[in-house]
């Protein structure tokens, strides 16, 4: 077995183990993330103005370097 053969043999090893765990796992018992209020004010602020939003965010970016 040269190292391609190899190499491929471990590909197939590895794939089909990830293929055995994801169909394990039941995508129900996942906890679903909600966004923090802040979070929530900011985007509407965004929806409603972006170009002010965007000023917002390099100017905060730009004080955190600081």
């Amino acid at each position: 077995m040269n190292d391609q053969e190899l190499d491929a043999a471990i590909r197939r090893l590895l794939l089909d183990s990830v293929e055995r765990r994801m169909r394990a796992i039941d995508l129900n018992d996942v906890p679903q993330a909600s966004p923090s209020p802040r979070h929530q004010a900011q985007m509407r602020a965004m929806l409603q103005n972006p170009l002010k939003c965007s000023c917002t965010v390099k100017k905060q970016v730009t004080e955190n370097k600081r």
